[in-house]
């Protein structure tokens, strides 16, 4: 495993770790086998693990999940998501990425 690979998991597993208790946590695609392996054994079977596709305006506003964890290696412009990013903080949803 190269340095950058283990700054990455390590990265995602802060992130997995400070979640609010059952947020919701977007994966940077939507191959969830290993977000939702890595959840597990961090302890966090709370979490909502989500594929980008996930992340649109009608799953927003049908839910309010006590927060809304974003994976580091999403890019909100590259995936036309910055809308949405802002759609969430505006309704009052905890947004971290």
């Amino acid at each position: 495993m190269t340095d950058s690979s283990q700054r990455q998991e390590g990265r995602t597993t802060n992130q997995m770790l400070k979640a609010p208790l059952r947020a919701v946590f977007v994966w940077c695609n939507n191959d969830l086998r290993y977000p939702k392996y890595l959840a597990r054994s961090l302890g966090r079977d709370d979490l909502d693990v989500k594929g980008i596709s996930w992340f649109q305006p009608q799953h927003i506003l049908g839910i309010r999940p006590p927060g809304l964890v974003i994976d580091h290696a999403v890019s909100l412009l590259a995936h036309g998501r910055y809308e949405d990013f802002a759609l969430a903080r505006s309704r009052g949803v905890a947004v971290s990425n």
